[in-house]
């Protein structure tokens, strides 16, 4: 009687952890790149690390890596007016694929106007 109770317990413990793993593993594809994308649009840069990576940073990260802008105050506003529309996603195996429909504002404009100051300032510079 007291192998068949220990027996009976080992298996229930057994099934309950067996069952526990088949839960879910995270998050679904859509959910991280919603939250990949609302990372950056509110420039959070250790969510933005999570996904995307350090190696990857278009900020200057305190390890001392250069990054492609300095200031955070810039990062708002180049995103800013970032929207996205998650428009379908699939899985297959390991690889999840989700198309995104992405705006932002026209950064023609931007770097224009980038373009004409960091030539007068280069001019002026020179002389």
């Amino acid at each position: 009687m007291y192998k068949k109770s220990c027996l009976i317990i080992a298996l229930m413990l057994i099934l309950s952890l067996s069952l526990s793993a088949c839960g879910t593993r995270g998050e679904l594809p859509e959910q991280a790149v919603t939250n990949a994308l609302n990372a950056v649009k509110n420039v959070d840069k250790e969510t933005m690390q999570k996904y995307f990576g350090a190696e990857n940073s278009f900020w200057d990260s305190d390890s001392g890596a250069d990054g492609l802008i300095k200031d955070e105050e810039n990062l708002k506003l180049l995103f800013n007016k970032l929207t996205y529309k998650v428009i379908s996603a699939t899985s297959e195996n390991d690889t999840a694929t989700v198309k995104t429909e992405i705006t932002n504002m026209d950064l023609a404009a931007v770097m224009a106007e980038f373009f004409q100051q960091s030539m007068s300032l280069a001019f002026s510079n020179a002389f």
